[in-house]
């Protein structure tokens, strides 16, 4: 097995010799080689301490997180210094967490709030309701029969054209459930770059397992 960052294991069942094992991996050099190489050029993610100097994304820039104590609990960007500043009445991963999370949700929501007009004009498509919320593996999910639209508070990480996408994509799913034929048809007629759009979703923040 070839684990992030290049480092192999070999595992054999116990009633088989040293000399049968190693060979076994020679014989496999060139596979492994690939895959080593492929291994060590991929940045081995890191999980989030909510700490100094981590890099979070908003609207598709990168900034960098300053944390500090005060009376009060807020967080802003510094756009001068690309700064992603969090203060907190305690300096608890879990009291940043939450103001993080608090700033992606209103700022979602601003962006959800200025963006969605456009695309119910165009899609002519309505939602019964909208609401967010932090999902690990989606960026948003559409109940069709409620007609309810839930965005991911990560989407406030990526690019406006990347959220509008997201927005018509969800919108599409009031009408067709799955993602089959009639539903990429759709897509297409509403947005006709939407495949180059979620390309570029798919391209997730190197650095951390996780968004936020």
């Amino acid at each position: 097995t070839v684990y992030p960052g290049g480092r192999v294991v070999l595992t054999v069942p116990v009633y088989t010799s040293m000399e049968k094992g190693i060979n076994f991996a020679l014989s496999k050099y060139d596979w492994l080689v690939k895959k080593v190489n492929q291994c060590k050029s991929k940045p081995v993610k890191k999980d989030r301490k909510y700490l100094s100097g981590e890099t979070f994304y908003v609207l598709g820039k990168k900034y960098v997180l300053s944390v500090a104590a005060s009376s009060e609990n807020l967080a802003f960007l510094d756009e001068t210094e690309h700064t992603f500043i969090v203060k907190t009445t305690k300096l608890t991963q879990k009291n940043i967490k939450k103001e993080v999370e608090n700033f992606y949700l209103s700022g979602l929501k601003r962006a959800i709030e200025t963006l969605m007009p456009k695309w119910l004009n165009i899609t002519r498509l309505a939602p019964s309701a909208v609401k967010y919320k932090n999902l690990k593996s989606v960026w948003g999910r559409c109940d069709y029969k409620t007609r309810e639209i839930m965005f991911a508070l990560q989407l406030f990480s990526r690019s406006v054209e990347e959220i509008e996408y997201v927005i018509m994509h969800e919108l599409c799913h009031l009408v067709v459930p799955n993602h089959g034929k009639e539903f990429k048809a759709l897509e297409s007629k509403f947005m006709p770059n939407w495949k180059e759009i979620k390309k570029k979703l798919k391209t997730n923040t190197p650095e951390y397992t996780t968004v936020l």
